[in-house]
């Protein structure tokens, strides 16, 4: 054998003996670090920015629990369904981002499936994508939400989380984005022009290692993990400018009545459930149904272990869900030939 032959399967050696160590090592340990919803199941979308890839599995132990994290082949999170909501069912179309698609949380847990459970034949589907704004929440009603016929349509924004629907830009990746122009709301950025070939290529390839290495993935979420670890003691929060604020309500709460009177256009109701004060004070005087889900979620042991983004656990799902349930009875925005108890 040649030498360089020979320095080719050494190297070849080398990289399959550190994948098997690495493969190894996952299992046997209780926590990895990093990222706890792989970045393989998601793809880049030119309507939407990106979102999630119809029929990809992916295993995290980010929060010290193995979560399976299975996209169907409508592109949502759960188990497979059909287009046309089968006969005799009440169909919930849920809204949102990471809190909706389940971040760091079982299935089985997650408040979209517990909500089903306090219902008989009612189907509630997760139309959840990790990092989405209002605004590609409402594009995906229009694109995705209303094909699927739902009888219900549930909007949870819990937060303005990074002003995702003030920039057409988030985390290195072009998003579409709505801008008032003379007055009424402009979609811009649409279909999503603004990613460099070298963004393109660096995604499609963190993602292509991601599933195939496990030795990169791990190599990748220690580097993620400490380049954004919480400090011992974090300074204060920098002051939040007034004006920017109220621009992101503003804006929010117009996209927000948008989503509600397309519902209304196709005769099914609307909710809005959030912990955010604006919004339920704007919805009151509309009369949009809004669950305020502030009081109930108010309490430190509810945060996601090992997350510094302090998603909810999966007590806080068991709470999201009763108040959930609770709040479409009260209103009777569930059949009540449809309840499990009443209350």
């Amino acid at each position: 054998m040649s030498p360089t032959k020979r320095v080719v399967a050494y190297i070849l050696f080398l990289v399959l003996l550190a994948e098997v160590s690495s493969r190894l090592f996952w299992r046997l340990v209780d926590h990895t670090w990093g990222l706890a919803v792989p970045q393989h199941i998601g793809r880049l979308d030119p309507e939407l920015g990106w979102s999630l890839l119809p029929g990809a599995v992916a295993d995290s132990k980010a929060t010290g629990t193995r979560v399976r994290y299975a996209i169907n082949a409508l592109g949502l999170r759960g188990p497979e369904t059909t287009l046309e909501k089968p006969a005799g069912t009440f169909r919930i179309v849920v809204l949102g981002d990471s809190h909706v698609f389940g971040f760091g949380i079982p299935l089985e847990q997650h408040f979209t499936t517990l909500l089903q459970g306090y219902f008989k034949d009612v189907e509630v589907l997760n139309l959840g994508v990790c990092g989405y704004g209002v605004d590609q929440m409402y594009l995906r009603l229009k694109r995705d939400g209303f094909a699927l016929h739902p009888d219900l349509v549930i909007c949870y924004l819990p937060h303005f989380g990074d002003f995702r629907h003030l920039t057409d830009r988030l985390w290195g990746m072009g998003k579409p984005r709505f801008v008032d122009k003379d007055g009424r709301l402009e979609l811009t950025n649409s279909p999503v022009g603004n990613n460099s070939q070298s963004t393109l290529a660096a995604l499609e390839a963190d993602r292509f290692l991601s599933r195939w290495s496990r030795t990169y993935e791990i190599l990748r979420n220690t580097v993620y993990a400490w380049s954004i670890r919480p400090k011992d003691k974090p300074g204060p929060l920098p002051a939040l400018d007034p004006q920017y604020w109220a621009e992101a309500v503003d804006l929010g709460w117009r996209i927000i009545r948008r989503m509600e009177t397309g519902c209304q256009a196709r005769g099914m109701p609307f909710v809005l459930a959030t912990s955010l004060g604006e919004l339920a004070i704007a919805a009151e005087k509309t009369g949009t149904p809004t669950a305020f889900m502030a009081f109930a979620l108010h309490n430190p042991q509810l945060a996601l272990a090992h997350d510094p983004f302090r998603h909810p656990n999966e007590a806080a799902n068991g709470i999201l869900a009763w108040e959930l349930a609770k709040f479409l009875k009260s209103k009777e925005l569930v059949p009540k030939e449809k309840w499990l108890l009443p209350f």
